[in-house]
């Protein structure tokens, strides 16, 4: 909606204009209610105005908030990806060098096992070495599982 406009008031009646004083202080005198209608109804229209603005100032605050909580949502699940990249278990080497943490799979079994101390040149295959490695789960290759449903 447009600004409700206020119409211009008539000169004023002015003591150095005698003659017409009279005719120009009945115009504006007579112009005056029309005038404060005018401006009562423009000063409701700016407080809506000012009310609509409040509104979109907390609307975009509460944007700006969730905004903020996404990006930080978005950081750390850009970390946690990160950290999985880095946690993907790589095939066991014989003699290498591993850190307590460390994520490998066994080529025997294809097992994933975690290094629970920090070793080197170690020749024992993780899935017979409980001393340095414990076991992730998981299902061994090559060995068939068996399976039975009960109904009851």
């Amino acid at each position: 909606m447009a600004y409700p406009p206020i119409t211009t008031l008539p000169a004023a009646p002015s003591r150095q204009d005698p003659t017409n004083f009279a005719d120009e202080a009945d115009a504006f005198l007579g112009a005056l209610p029309d005038f404060g209608t005018e401006a009562n109804a423009l000063g409701s229209y700016l407080d809506g105005v000012a009310s609509d603005v409040d509104t979109d100032a907390t609307a975009a605050a509460a944007s700006a908030t969730a905004a903020a909580t996404s990006e930080t949502s978005a950081a750390n699940s850009a970390t946690a990806a990160a950290n999985s990249a880095a946690n993907v278990a790589s095939a066991w080497v014989s003699g290498a060098s591993y850190s307590v943490g460390t994520l490998v799979y066994s080529t025997l079994d294809y097992k994933t096992y975690r290094a629970i101390t920090t070793h080197s040149g170690e020749t024992t295959d993780p899935s017979s070495d409980t001393v340095n490695w414990v076991s992730m789960g998981g299902i061994s290759t090559g060995k068939s599982i068996a399976m039975s449903i009960v109904f009851g």
